[in-house]
């Protein structure tokens, strides 16, 4: 059981953080309607409905130069995949960061899933994404 005290493993307060998050969308791709799919210790995820946006908030992972320039060479490339989802657009501005894909609804992944999560692991290792934490 977690504290009321313990800290946060984020570095802001999450509504903090969704709001900057929102704004930084709004600003940067024009969406509105949108409402927080989650949160975690990179970033904040959104939705206008038609689109997921991730807003990265670790801030050196936003300075990582070659990141996002893979990222960004991604962006139409991931096509084909049936787990994973085209990279629409990714953006910076400064310590901030984003990526939009199509939405789609569904579950947080909770374990199992086993055949599914092999396709996702064989589908990243073809498109020469590293997963860390995927399970």
């Amino acid at each position: 059981m977690t504290s009321p005290t313990a800290p946060s493993p984020t570095p802001a307060p999450l509504g903090n953080l969704r709001r900057r998050a929102a704004a930084f969308i709004r600003r940067e791709f024009g969406a509105a309607g949108l409402r927080c799919l989650g949160a975690g210790l990179e970033g904040v995820a959104l939705t206008d409905g038609a689109r997921a946006y991730k807003y990265f908030h670790a801030q050196e992972r936003v300075r990582c130069g070659q990141w996002l320039a893979f990222l960004q060479a991604q962006v139409g490339a991931w096509q084909g995949y049936s787990s994973l989802y085209p990279l629409l657009a990714v953006r910076r501005r400064g310590d901030e960061a984003a990526l939009v894909y199509p939405y789609e609804p569904g579950e947080p992944y909770a374990g199992g899933r086993r055949a599914g999560m092999l396709v996702f692991l064989r589908e990243c290792r073809a498109a020469g994404v590293v997963c860390c934490q995927a399970a």
